[in-house]
């Protein structure tokens, strides 16, 4: 709905839920940017290489998205999905995310040489209120 389309268009952090190897969860604070492709919403995001995150969903690709709504916080958007993992050597996926959020590109978060994984999050339910 349009509530959710302008929550996801927003400056928000979102939280990333994955599955530790015993099934607990694993949730980290990012951004992202969502989009609509070919009738699907896809998200994307970018983690440093080997995090704990980047394990758990190259285990297991199912995992939650949360986002708040910053200036109404009794409104959110959940989504539901799987995330594919990719190299990001050109920081494509990196500096197409913090972009959004204003940055020109990601070099003031990552030290030189700093390796980075895209997460493409292939959503199948979206929930929210």
């Amino acid at each position: 709905d349009e509530r959710s389309r302008a929550i996801l268009a927003g400056l928000h952090t979102a939280v990333l839920t994955t599955l530790n190897p015993d099934g607990s969860p694993q949730s980290t604070p990012l951004w992202y940017v969502a989009e609509e492709l070919d009738d699907e919403l896809v998200v994307w995001m970018s983690a440093r290489t080997g995090r704990q995150k980047c394990v758990n969903l190259a285990r297991d690709p199912r995992a939650s998205l949360v986002v708040v709504d910053a200036e109404a916080p009794q409104h959110y958007v959940e989504l539901r999905g799987t995330v594919t993992l990719s190299e990001d050597p050109d920081y494509a996926v990196r500096d197409r995310v913090v972009r959004k959020h204003g940055w020109e590109d990601g070099n003031a978060f990552d030290p030189p040489g700093t390796l980075r994984t895209g997460l493409r999050m292939s959503v199948r339910r979206v929930l929210g209120r």
